[in-house]
């Protein structure tokens, strides 16, 4: 699936250059489109794709499905990057709000939301690094005792 995808190209080693990659693919389309980048545990990249496109300006999201691709491709953690057509990178209220329903569905399985950026020709905005949604403060082993399976004990009468 995404690996397949990853296979044929140069391996990206600093965030710079993801976002330099994100640019090339997304700042020149006419339409919205939204790129995931899935990564292990490290923080290593795993995989990347398409996610979907939609109009001159607006795209949908469903985090259902950003969280189960997140599942099928085994990552840890996820970027997600779209762009603005109409070239500016400050992000909607729409932007904010699926962000922020991204990282609680993200976060109830155990995966990470490390950023979702907003690509144009000339800038990015980063809406967790930049303040516009702040991802749960749970310590990664406080998370990871929370995913553990959950015993349930039955008294049989």
């Amino acid at each position: 699936m995404a690996k397949a995808k990853l296979m044929n190209k140069v391996a990206l080693k600093s965030w710079t250059e993801l976002v330099a990659y994100c640019r090339i693919a997304l700042a020149h389309l006419e339409t919205e489109q939204v790129r995931i980048v899935y990564l292990n545990r490290s923080g290593a990249i795993i995989g990347e794709e398409k996610l979907t496109s939609g109009t001159v300006d607006h795209v949908l999201l469903y985090p259902r499905e950003i969280a189960r691709r997140a599942l099928q491709e085994n990552a840890s953690g996820i970027i997600l990057a779209h762009n603005h057509p109409g070239g500016t990178d400050e992000p909607s209220i729409d932007d904010i709000v699926i962000t922020q329903k991204i990282v609680a569905a993200c976060n109830a399985i155990g995966v990470r939301l490390q950023e979702h950026m907003i690509i144009t020709s000339s800038a990015e905005t980063y809406l967790i690094r930049d303040g516009y949604v702040i991802p749960p403060l749970i310590p990664d082993d406080e998370l990871e005792k929370m995913m553990e399976p959950i015993l349930y004990l039955f008294e049989v009468a």
